[in-house]
């Protein structure tokens, strides 16, 4: 069986009711009783436990937004709060100068990328995406020593490089975090009939860190 674990009081036992039959479920107390705002409820079948994961994680109860996921172990979440917070390091230190580029064809690697970006400023490092074969994602990132740099490398965009058939796009690399705001907001003023006001494109994928390129997995 498959433990989840949700933000909730004593009446953890009707919230999951409706779900399924859950084998066991309770809550945390302190030494005087009271209540410490999390508990757990063990499902029987591993089914339900996702089940309960996808339909009650956000939503609100007695005035209180619940979040409910997987049990973890204790290693398990210092491992994910790490990683997380690692992450995000990584992109406020190269906030501004890493540059996110798409519509690169198979014949650009790596070497033909930094000398094409190589006028614009001093590249700390250069990376073209690929799968397990080594095939190229057709996307990359470059990562300048200044924001000044990144910006002039903006002219990039929708320049043809020799011998290629696509426009490259070329855009500042932003958090994830970031990307989603704007996404949330476009899509906002979209429902209410405005026009998003322009400004330079929002870049995807994983940050350029260090010697090379790190973060979560990048998307094109």
């Amino acid at each position: 069986a498959t433990t989840t674990t949700a933000d909730v009081t004593d009446e953890s036992k009707p919230i999951a009711a409706p779900l399924s039959s859950s084998s066991s479920s309770s809550s945390s107390s302190s030494y005087d009783d009271r209540i410490r705002n999390f508990g757990f409820c063990n499902f029987e079948r591993h089914e339900d436990a996702v089940h309960a994961v996808q339909e009650m994680n956000g939503k609100v109860f007695g005035g209180k937004e619940i979040y409910c996921a997987r049990a973890q172990k204790k290693s398990e979440r210092q491992y994910e709060l790490k990683r997380r917070f690692d992450q995000l390091r990584m992109e406020r230190l190269h906030q501004g100068i890493n540059l996110y580029i798409k519509n690169l064809e198979d014949t650009i690697d790596e070497a033909r990328l930094r000398k094409e970006f190589s006028p614009f400023g001093t590249i700390r490092s250069c990376r073209v995406m690929t799968d397990e074969r080594n095939n190229s994602r057709g996307f990359g990132f470059v990562c300048f020593t200044t924001p000044e740099e990144a910006q002039r490398a903006l002219q990039m965009n929708s320049a043809y490089l020799s011998g290629c058939s696509k426009p490259l796009y070329v855009a500042i690399h932003e958090p994830r975090d970031q990307r989603n705001q704007k996404l949330q907001q476009q899509y906002a003023n979209r429902q209410s009939g405005k026009q998003p006001r322009g400004g330079a494109g929002v870049g995807v994928g994983g940050s350029v860190g260090g010697g090379g390129v790190g973060g979560a997995p990048a998307q094109n």
